[in-house]
């Protein structure tokens, strides 16, 4: 179910049965207080669930207030004790490292990103199989790679690049959800409501071509079968 606001209340709500009488729920609104970057728990610089059951339900009311009938059902009908509640954000610099010497950040911790383009965990599924790719080998001593030299191949510019374009996709389709213009929420409306899931799951899976691109360049490197 995808739920998408007008300009004068922008937003958008997605629900996804996850599991048998599970599911996550997705709601972009436009975020008044960025998240404190100096905060010690990560739980919190996230947006994440430490809220007390009289705070997630405040914040689930406010979320719902003058909303459709059918999402403030949905959204009253479990307690606040049941829900979970993560925050999604994206990083302001998207040039950073993924490494430093011996130590490598791999899946939203090196490129995190809204689940707009819905490629989270498949990058991190890659980063995980590139990397340990890349160490083995130089552990195996079947190339002349050193560790250090492994890490600075997974960190390599074309998958930063190409990240970097997802990253941005997601940030954009986010923005237009979020977004008090006209045209951005018109846009929204129509692609979701004209737009065949053909088209839809073409724009979603553009995202794994850097997963793709990423696995074949290492399997390159290594003198590996190319898939």
């Amino acid at each position: 179910m995808v739920a998408i606001g007008t300009n004068e209340m922008p937003g958008a709500f997605f629900s996804d049965e996850v599991a048998p009488n599970e599911h996550a729920w997705g709601y972009v609104l436009a975020n008044k207080t960025p998240p404190n970057a100096n905060a010690t728990n990560d739980l919190t610089r996230r947006g994440g669930s430490v809220l007390t059951t009289e705070e997630k339900k405040r914040e689930i009311d406010e979320v719902i207030a003058d909303r459709s009938k059918v999402l403030q059902l949905m959204l009253q009908e479990p307690s606040a004790d049941e829900i979970t509640r993560a925050g999604f954000f994206d990083r302001k610099n998207l040039d950073l490292s993924y490494i430093n010497g011996r130590v490598a950040l791999l899946g939203d911790a090196a490129h995190p990103q809204s689940p707009m383009m819905g490629q989270g965990a498949n990058m991190a599924i890659a980063d995980g199989y590139v990397a340990a790719s890349r160490l083995l080998a130089a552990l195996k001593g079947t190339n002349d790679s050193t560790v250090e030299q492994a890490l600075l191949d997974y960190d390599c510019k074309l998958r930063r690049k190409e990240n970097n374009i997802v990253i941005k996709k997601a940030r954009k389709y986010g923005n237009w959800a979020a977004s008090k213009s006209r045209f951005p929420c018109f846009c929204m409306k129509m692609m979701c409501k004209y737009m065949p899931p053909s088209m839809l799951v073409t724009e979603m899976m553009s995202g794994d071509k850097s997963n793709k691109n990423f696995v074949h360049a290492m399997r390159k490197d290594l003198q590996l079968e190319v898939m």
